[in-house]
């Protein structure tokens, strides 16, 4: 009774079912697989961009921080050169005359050729 319920089915029948059954099998595989890579692409992209931002922002503020000092010390630098400007323009005639006193006391060659190397005698200060 049993065997009589049971329809025989053909065997290329058979074998299109298991076929069909292995292709969905392999189908499921490859989309399993192909899900995994993109995933795993994304997963690389983020990663690699978020590496990438980092370094970029690390590598501005080292620019920022060096012309930041670099602004600092061109500001030293100007402030510098101000004061050095200053104290020329106003010990200009105490220089002149700070050199003369102390090469007076050298000997008299110095006297007669300094003078006219600084351009002191046009000006009238000797």
């Amino acid at each position: 009774m049993y065997w009589s319920m049971i329809e025989i089915v053909p065997t290329h029948a058979l074998f299109n079912l298991v076929a069909a059954e292995v292709a969905c099998n392999k189908f499921e595989c490859l989309r399993r697989e192909t899900t995994c890579l993109k995933i795993q692409k994304y997963s690389r992209m983020y990663l690699a961009s978020k590496a990438y931002n980092n370094l970029r922002f690390s590598a501005v503020s080292i620019q920022s921080g060096i012309r930041g000092m670099a602004a600092c010390y061109e500001l030293w630098f100007r402030k510098q050169m101000r004061a050095v400007i200053v104290i020329q323009v106003n010990s200009k005639s105490l220089y002149k005359k700070l050199v003369i006193v102390f090469f007076c006391s050298f000997s008299f060659f110095v006297l007669f050729i300094l003078p006219s190397f600084f351009n002191l005698e046009s000006d009238g200060v000797k």
